[in-house]
């Protein structure tokens, strides 16, 4: 058996969602094999746990949860999201995530320049 050698990883921070709340969602288990070979390439990972997180609207944005998944978006230089189909769509699990993610934080984060400057 040869050995395979992985190229580096060019986002070293990765950011993974999931649209479920079971603990053995297959789209779970997606995440976490995503994280273990994005890790193999040297990048480091956080997966988003959606456990808590309100639904928009119903709460302000200095929730934990919505604040939690906030500073990860920021935190990030690439991100995973998997989601299992429900009637031809996302999950509103996943819809949820995504609407607690403003487009400003997605678009630039930390290390991103804005192409008006």
């Amino acid at each position: 058996m040869s050995s395979v050698t992985s190229p580096p990883c060019t986002s070293r921070e990765s950011f993974l969602l999931y649209g479920s709340l079971r603990a053995r969602s297959f789209s779970r288990l997606m995440v976490q094999e995503a994280a273990r070979l994005l890790e193999a390439m040297g990048a480091e990972t956080q997966i988003f746990h959606a456990d808590g997180l309100p639904l928009p609207d119903s709460e302000d944005a200095s929730h934990p949860k919505v604040q939690e998944l906030r500073d990860l978006v920021t935190w990030s230089e690439g991100m995973v999201w998997c989601s299992p189909e429900r009637h031809g769509a996302m999950t509103g699990i996943m819809k949820t995530q995504i609407d607690w993610i403003p487009c400003r934080l997605a678009r630039y984060g930390r290390r991103r320049e804005r192409p008006w400057q």
